[in-house]
């Protein structure tokens, strides 16, 4: 596109850091939707061990993105809470 092209020296280099944190935020939301697929389907299919097991690579998962900037830490505490509801929901 004609109106990404940067002039200046510092909007080049915002154009590369931008396409490499955009990069990275993606990575780290991927690994977080990953780890809840694998989790919930575990809870869907009743097997609380391997759920379990399943929460804890969430929590790490959750813990990285916000360390990292790319989920915002109210967002993390809420999905952590609502992974765990799932999980003492099968009793």
């Amino acid at each position: 596109n004609k109106q990404d092209m940067p002039n200046t020296k510092s909007a080049k280099k915002r154009l590369l850091t931008g396409a490499k944190r955009r990069s990275l935020n993606r990575m780290y939301t991927g690994r977080v939707k990953a780890a809840k697929k694998e989790f919930i389907s575990l809870v869907d299919a009743g097997d609380k061990a391997a759920a379990e097991t399943a929460l804890r690579k969430c929590y790490t998962a959750l813990d990285k993105a916000g360390k990292r900037n790319a989920l915002a830490k109210n967002k993390i505490s809420r999905d952590k809470s609502r992974l765990a509801c799932k999980l003492n929901a099968l009793g």
